[in-house]
């Protein structure tokens, strides 16, 4: 075979697994499978940090504690009901990093951070010694960076350079374990790279949000480093200050991280939240890329929400959109159309919504896909617009915010399951409409999962139905019909709808009438789907069952042939239609049609009165 030929049989099998995909798969929401709100759970309100799988088991880190998902329902695990900022897994262990404290078998406590071996608190888990995180003003250890067989965890304390009662202290320390000989053990804590004070004025915080191990260029011999972001400044401190809220390890000391780094000199509440690594050209980017998120990232005295460090140089990411934009977490993730930088926000555009009982809602999730420079809004998903706000993370009052993007697959088998799970303080759009079902909305407030849904693929539709009033000779109660609908693949839910109403029970691919009369007369359609709360649903036509009054002969027409119908079977007083081929009138009944042109299970003259009055061509 030619390398050209080799070169277009691999071009038409990526077009036809393109096809492929984009008829069976879309990317779109999905609420989580139980409601972190419900009974038992962290109650509504409770802002949603870290979604993380350890020895099999979903744990949830929250602003009012942290929880184990059991039987589809959440558990507060080990009595910590306060705030949890992250989850990392790191020696066989669950380590909780926020604010709070836990108690040891019922010896000491352990201030911001903790380890749970499944069971219980572990007791080798190392204090902080007076002076570093969880004293003297501390406000929590912030975030986790496993890093092969290293631990590394950022702080935060209310510090300054101005107020030398309170000096200077690292933000960022360094789990050096060994084995555990007492409840301290030998493990401790090691500052890494010396202080950061805060920014701006006295008494301001002073934060790591964000760590991130980074080789800015994998051919050279410098080998790759531990980067920092958060809200904070060494400016007061010896030698050379540094400004930046960016900063890289070298030499075992914190340097700015690059040219036009960005900074903060308001000392507003702010600063970078989260990193990532990104190929944004799609061929392996050398040098590659860091982008940063965060709040009022001041480039050019400009605030942005992403930036991008290439070639040692950070530049902002699509100004227009980014100008004055908060961007709260990072993460790359392919949802079937390639991998792409998924980035949560509190401060999205607005969005102009009808049918959802308010006018506004704020958009919370966009991406940056590789090759573009345009971040775009993630909203018209799966066949749901934007325009009726769809399953996007948002809220009714206007305010929504994303605080964690966790790339998981939570039962290990790489299932429907596998996907970007989104955690914050947000309502879906199910709240307020429900994609696939007439059922309560599900809302799963807080937690959504976004990524690749199999669509059903309807491959025979469901066909009007004519009920004729006179129903076979074999009697009006045996008269029946059936709706169905066909679709391709296996483990489709269904729910059938009459004039819009949920049919009680009507739950499989056919609906069935058995004793159908005047009543079911209406429009029916059928919406399928596989998951609740996605937007990966589909709904069959709309067809219509008729019950046709005077149709006396049951051909689908009304005219006078009925009528002689009536007459015919009208010899015989007042005979049933239900009875009409039993004894009482032997085998006289006449054609197909019982001549109960009305429906009421009598043959009469009144029967010739419904023929005439809704006399026509065809059935009404």
């Amino acid at each position: 075979m030619s390398q050209f030929h080799a070169f277009l049989l691999a071009s038409l099998l990526l077009l036809v697994s393109a096809v492929s995909r984009g008829q069976s798969t879309v990317a779109c929401y999905r609420a989580f499978p139980a409601d972190p709100t419900a009974t038992g759970g962290p109650g509504v309100g409770a802002a949603i940090n870290k979604l993380i799988v350890f020895e099999g088991g979903v744990y949830l880190g929250t602003s009012v504690g942290l929880y184990i998902q059991v039987d589809a329902e959440w558990e507060l695990v080990g009595g910590l009901d306060e705030p949890v900022t992250d989850l990392a897994v790191f020696d066989g262990k669950l380590f909780v990093s926020g604010v709070f404290t836990v108690t040891t078998g019922g010896m000491t406590e352990k201030d911001n951070v903790a380890a749970w071996d499944g069971d219980e608190w572990d007791e080798c888990t190392p204090d902080f010694p007076v002076g570093m995180p969880g004293y003297e003003g501390g406000e929590g250890v912030r975030v986790f960076l496993v890093d092969g067989e290293d631990l590394y965890i950022g702080v935060a304390l209310r510090s300054d350079c101005f107020d030398m009662d309170h000096p200077l202290r690292p933000l960022v320390y360094l789990l050096e374990t060994a084995e555990c000989t007492s409840r301290i053990g030998s493990a401790t804590w090691t500052p890494i790279g010396g202080p950061l004070a805060a920014t701006g004025t006295s008494g301001s915080a002073q934060r790591v949000d964000a760590l991130i191990r980074f080789d800015e260029d994998p051919e050279d011999e410098i080998e790759s480093t531990i980067w920092a972001g958060g809200n904070f400044s060494n400016a007061c401190s010896v030698k050379e200050p540094v400004r930046s809220l960016i900063v890289k390890l070298e030499g075992g000391v914190w340097v700015n991280g690059g040219t036009n780094a960005p900074s903060d000199p308001f000392g507003e509440p702010g600063g970078v939240q989260a990193f990532a690594i990104f190929d944004l050209d799609g061929a392996g980017s050398d040098p590659p890329l860091l982008f940063a998120g965060g709040i009022g990232l001041l480039i050019d005295m400009d605030g942005y929400g992403l930036v991008m460090l290439a070639d040692g140089v950070w530049s902002v990411v699509d100004a227009d959109f980014m100008v004055h934009r908060s961007i709260l977490a990072l993460a790359t993730f392919d949802d079937g159309d390639g991998t792409a930088l998924f980035m949560g926000s509190d401060s999205f555009p607005k969005l102009s919504c009808t049918g959802t009982g308010s006018t506004e809602r704020r958009n919370a999730i966009a991406k940056l896909t590789v090759g573009s420079s345009i971040v775009e809004e993630i909203g018209d998903v799966g066949g749901v617009s934007t325009a009726s706000c769809g399953a996007i993370p948002m809220s009714s009052n206007g305010a929504a915010a994303v605080y964690s993007l966790d790339v998981l697959d939570l039962d290990g088998a790489g299932s429907d399951t596998a996907g970007l799970y989104i955690g914050g303080a947000f309502r879906v759009a199910g709240c307020y409409e429900t994609a696939c079902t007439a059922e309560e909305p599900v809302c799963s407030p807080n937690l959504v999962r976004w990524g690749p849904e199999e669509v059903p693929v309807i491959t025979s539709q469901p066909q009007s139905v004519i009920i004729n009033s006179s129903g076979p000779c074999a009697g009006v109660s045996s008269w029946s019909f059936s709706l169905s609908v066909t679709v391709s693949g296996s483990g489709w839910s269904y729910q059938w709808y009459k004039d819009n109403v949920e049919i009680a029970g009507a739950a499989s691919a056919t609906f069935a009438e058995n004793t159908a009369g005047a009543a079911d007369s209406g429009s029916y359609y059928v919406r399928i789907w596989k998951n609740v709360g996605t937007a990966a649903c589909a709904t069959s036509n709309t067809v219509s069952v008729t019950y046709c009054i005077g149709d006396a002969d049951g051909d689908g027409d009304v005219d006078f042939a009925d009528v002689t119908r009536v007459l015919a079977n009208n010899a015989y007083t007042y005979c049933s239609a239900v009875n009409c081929m039993d004894s009482e009138c032997g085998d006289d009944c006449v054609g197909s049609g019982c001549g109960d042109a009305d429906g009421n299970g009598v043959v009469n003259f009144a029967d010739v009165t419904a023929v005439l009055n809704n006399y026509s061509p065809t059935c009404p």
